[in-house]
């Protein structure tokens, strides 16, 4: 592995595939970017004209095919060998955050929760300024000004949260392009993390697949359902002409962090349940997401 290897956060040991739930299609890109073509519907053009002004923020923020160049940097940063189709949606497009789907190889991410926020909470300590961030998720708390305002109301009752003061202010360019790496590098994770799994010996796309299920089955007949609806599965994803590749043997370290991930795809819960940020292979895309762009990039 290269630098960016999980195997030393070893030991610190999103709905269906790491993804919200996903209607149309939008602007996406595999290699460039490019725009999907709507119906010329008064609606349809409306929802065209938002994202498209999503679109230009983004492209203000990384010119030049700059989101393209970042896209592929954080793969070859994390030595994936087959890099996600990513994929923008508007808000109207039924995703809250994004995701990563394995089946679909797939990263599908929100317009408006990469681009909406325009205020940071700032804690200071010893005149000492330090962006807040959650501590189970690793993002920094970037909000609407009304929402950042509320929230040091509340808090300037009940200590700061031990900081001499807290106050707020606007994003800059620098910290919405931070936010959206960090972003990014999440879910590109996820996409090493199913890598691994792939790569590990008695795992492959098939045993993911079929862990994606979350099914235990009972019996023979159960079982035996069970595999038959995986192969199908399996023939419909991107992975039906790709041969597995192992390259990670049992016995290995490697092997080891594998299974505690798939046993973690198995169980995932539901995103908007306690257990989510506490499920191992969102542990550890919050903190490794949060750690690169703090190493490459510096603190918020």
């Amino acid at each position: 592995m290269n630098k960016m290897s999980v195997y030393p956060y070893i030991s610190a040991i999103k709905r269906n595939h790491l993804q919200t739930n996903c209607t149309n299609p939008s602007d996406s890109f595999n290699g460039k970017m490019s725009v999907v073509k709507a119906a010329p519907t008064s609606d349809v053009v409306s929802l065209r004209n938002e994202k498209d002004i999503y679109l230009d923020k983004l492209n203000v923020l990384f010119p030049d095919g700059g989101i393209e160049k970042l896209y592929n940097d954080i793969n070859k940063d994390f030595g994936i060998d087959k890099p996600a189709d990513l994929k923008f949606y508007g808000k109207d497009d039924g995703v809250m955050a994004g995701g990563f789907t394995f089946e679909k190889n797939e990263i599908a991410l929100s317009l408006s929760d990469l681009l909406d926020y325009d205020t940071k909470i700032i804690g200071i300590k010893n005149g000492k300024k330090v962006t807040l961030t959650s501590p189970s998720c690793k993002l920094p708390l970037f909000i609407d000004r009304k929402s950042a305002e509320s929230f040091i109301n509340i808090h300037s009752k009940h200590g700061n949260l031990g900081f001499d003061e807290l106050l707020v202010e606007p994003l800059t360019e620098d910290d919405q392009r931070k936010y959206i790496t960090q972003k990014i590098a999440h879910e590109v994770i996820h996409s090493q993390q199913h890598m691994i799994m792939r790569q590990t010996e008695g795992i492959g796309a098939k045993e993911i697949i079929k862990a994606w299920t979350h099914a235990k089955p009972k019996n023979m007949i159960e079982k035996a359902i069970l595999e038959l609806q995986v192969q199908n599965s399996l023939q419909k994803s991107y992975w039906k002409d790709i041969p597995d590749e192992t390259k990670i043997s049992k016995n290995s370290s490697g092997s080891l962090i594998a299974h505690i991930w798939l046993e973690a795809v198995r169980n995932y819960p539901k995103v908007d349940s306690p257990e989510y940020t506490r499920n191992p292979i969102e542990q550890d895309a919050y903190l490794r997401s949060f750690e690169y762009v703090k190493n490459k990039y510096g603190n918020y």
